[in-house]
C-alpha cells in the first residue's frame, strides 16, 4: 500500500478489524496529531488526545434511531 508524504494511504477493498477490548490513552495518541478509530461494545468509536484529555465520539452500530455521542468518558 503506497503512502504519500502527507501520510495518506490508498486502501482498496475492505478493511477488517476485530472488536477492541480496551480504549486508547494519552500515551497511545500524540496530542492533536493522531486519532484512533475502533469498534468496542457494538459502537464505532473515534478517539483523540486533546491537550492531555481523551475525547471520544461514538455511535451505536446496532438498533435504530442511534445518534452520535461525544464526551470524555470512553464508551
Amino acid at each position: 500500500m503506497p503512502i504519500t508524504p502527507e501520510g495518506q494511504a490508498t486502501i482498496e477493498g475492505w478493511q477488517l478489524a476485530t472488536e477492541a477490548t480496551t480504549n486508547p490513552t494519552t500515551a497511545n495518541l500524540a496530542d492533536g496529531a493522531a486519532f484512533a478509530m475502533y469498534m468496542k461494545g457494538d459502537a464505532l468509536v473515534f478517539a483523540i488526545n486533546d491537550g492531555g484529555t481523551m475525547r471520544y465520539l461514538s455511535i451505536a452500530l446496532t438498533g435504530t434511531g442511534t445518534t452520535w455521542t461525544h464526551g470524555t468518558s470512553a464508551p
